[in-house]
């Protein structure tokens, strides 16, 4: 698997999340939704959102269509905030390419269906031709989609364009380290390509190495 090294001493981005997107369990506004009853009137009368993956972005989705008076349905994994959201009715599936376009998701014909997160975005780029026939899907460009959700296009893409972006490296196995030891700058992180696929591997979305050493560790351990 090919890794980037980022350069953290340059400006980032960095994702908040609003105290207000996290759901308290002990809020009784914020409850278990009983399991979902699939209806086909009710899709016909206002198209339902099917909300793919996300945390605390998929639950202030959730609430705010579901404030706006939107059925919401959400395909994530077990213990994601949206799951305890009383605008939410939680679906169980595993395959959610293969549950939206199965007859089990008949009653939700018609329904928008919204990418919370990289892994839903990916659903929706490899299976979009067959979900529009069923589903209404957001206006995007699925190329550009892609080219966002690989780190080192994003990169590409924005050093084309001339936008300032952090100093990386591309490591395609542990033997490229030592010859790009002298141009190493720390504190520096260890990126996938793809994050999604990482952190369920691993359950964090990169590594950060303070010293050559540190990240020589932090390299044999992800590749």
């Amino acid at each position: 698997m090919t890794h980037l090294l980022e350069n953290r001493s340059l400006p980032t981005a960095r994702k908040v999340l609003p105290r207000g997107d996290l759901v308290n369990l002990a809020d009784p506004h914020d409850t278990p939704c009983p399991s979902p009853a699939f209806s086909r009137k009710a899709a016909k009368a206002t198209p339902p959102a099917i909300l793919l993956g996300g945390g605390a972005n998929a639950l202030s989705v959730a609430r705010n269509l579901g404030r706006a008076g939107v059925t919401v349905y959400s395909l994530n994994e077990p213990g994601e905030y949206v799951r305890y959201s009383r605008y939410c009715r939680p679906i169980d599936a595993a395959d959610w390419a293969q549950f939206l376009l199965s007859d089990k998701s008949d009653g939700l014909r018609g329904a928008v269906v919204l990418a919370c997160c990289d892994a839903g975005i990916q659903t929706l780029v490899a299976h979009g031709p067959e979900l529009c026939k069923k589903y209404l899907l957001d206006d995007c460009n699925p190329a550009a989609q892609q080219q966002m959700l690989n780190k080192l296009t994003t990169y590409e893409a924005a050093l084309e364009a001339g936008v300032p972006t952090p100093r990386f490296w591309l490591l395609h196995n542990a033997d490229d380290l030592p010859r790009l030891r002298r141009e190493l700058i720390f504190p520096l992180i260890v990126k996938p390509r793809f994050s999604h696929i990482f952190e369920n591997r691993t359950g964090k979305k990169f590594v950060e190495a303070r010293t050559y050493e540190h990240l020589a560790g932090a390299v044999a351990d992800v590749l």
